[in-house]
This record gives C-alpha cells, structure tokens and sequence, in this order.
C-alpha cells in the first residue's frame, strides 16, 4: 500500500534554507521517497513501526527499521552498510 511521504507530505521536494542567510533557499529532492511523493507502507509492522515480541513487549520493526514505511533512501542505506 502506498502512503503519502512523511517527509515532504507529498510535496516530492524539500526546500532548505541556511540558518545565517534568509533569503537563499534549496529546493531539493526527498531522500525519503526518491522524489515521488509516496513510499510503501511496511506490511510486516502494518505502519506502526513496532512489532510485538513475546505477549506485551513491542520492539522496532526489523524490515522497516521503526518507521513504519520503507523507502529507496533507506533501502540504499542499509545495503550500503552491509557491504
């Protein structure tokens, strides 16, 4: 299931701006959903980001590491790491 990017909300670009300069601003391209505005939902914690272990206990998601979507950054992030 495809949801709305948390990061931009859909916006597919963030604009940043430099904390000693207010007038020049970056218009940049989410790295959370790769600039198309939507990521996928994690099907294996349902969106949550916790998946329950033993009977009450909850933990973070293995697959989509606690954020509850999974992303093309976070998917280059974590094979970068492996390797």
């Amino acid at each position: 299931m495809r949801i709305t990017c948390p990061t931009c909300e859909g916006e597919t670009y963030l604009v940043l701006g430099l904390p000693y300069d207010d007038d020049t601003t970056y218009k940049v391209k989410c790295p959370t959903c790769a600039g198309e505005g939507e990521v996928e939902q994690c099907q294996n914690c349902n969106g949550t980001g916790k998946v329950r272990r033993l009977f009450f206990w909850k933990a973070n998601c293995s697959s989509c590491r606690g954020h509850g979507f999974l992303s093309p950054y976070f998917e280059r992030v974590i094979s970068a790491q492996s390797a």
